[in-house]
């Protein structure tokens, strides 16, 4: 009688391809996973940047309001003015078709200095809307900022403008 040994200690080609397409799965599950959540990351923190710019042109628009001696005026639907004495002007401008809200402003130094030339920012360029109403002693403002996927955020505020002496 004759034996045939055979090596059983192996995998099989069948074996080898199913724990392969088994990986091939997961790893692509994991990495749809993976770029999904950073998607999300990134969208929060487009968010978070937004939010940031509108809270940053609410404190901006309190601070020229209450500053001592100013006067505010509104040349025109889309800009505000604070005017104050010797030259001094903070100008809010918002610009519909850009999305864009600016303020131009001229103003002395801590030294009683009157800037040499005024100086423009734009505070964003995310803005769908903006309403500034005259109320008497105070200023209405209404902002509304455009977010991700389209959503819009809108904050409101009544500031009351600061006399001097």
């Amino acid at each position: 009688m004759v034996r045939v040994v055979r090596n059983e200690k192996g995998l099989t080609l069948v074996e080898v391809t199913a724990t392969l397409v088994l990986t091939v799965v997961i790893l692509s599950g994991l990495i749809f996973l993976l770029n999904q959540t950073n998607l999300g990351v990134s969208q929060i923190q487009k968010r978070e940047s937004v939010m940031k710019e509108s809270r940053t042109i609410m404190n901006n628009l309190a601070a020229s309001a209450r500053r001592g001696g100013f006067i505010a005026t509104k040349p025109d639907e889309r800009t505000l003015q604070f005017s104050g004495s010797g030259g001094q002007y903070v100008y809010y401008r918002f610009e519909p078709s850009t999305s864009a809200l600016s303020v131009t402003y001229r103003l002395k130094n801590d030294n009683g200095v009157l800037a040499a030339n005024s100086t423009s920012v734009t505070l964003s360029e995310h803005v769908q809307d903006f309403t500034m109403k005259l109320a008497g002693p105070s200023v209405e403002v209404e902002l509304a900022m455009s977010l991700p996927n389209n959503q819009i955020h809108r904050t409101s505020s009544i500031v009351n403008l600061v006399k001097s002496g």
